[in-house]
């Protein structure tokens, strides 16, 4: 049975970061799509007699 050695990983590289106001352009049209194509199709509107 041959025994396990211990190997240096190399370095992982630091993942680029999004800029802010890329992000907050992002999260706003996400919004727009949800308010103005989701809500509407998939969110219906209570009955007056529903208890």
């Amino acid at each position: 049975m041959a025994k396990k050695r211990w190997i240096r990983s190399p370095e992982k590289k630091p993942k680029p970061q999004v800029p802010a106001t890329e992000k907050e352009l992002i999260e706003q049209q996400c919004n727009d799509f949800i308010n103005k194509e989701l809500k509407p199709k998939f969110i219906k509107q209570r009955n007056e007699d529903y208890q």
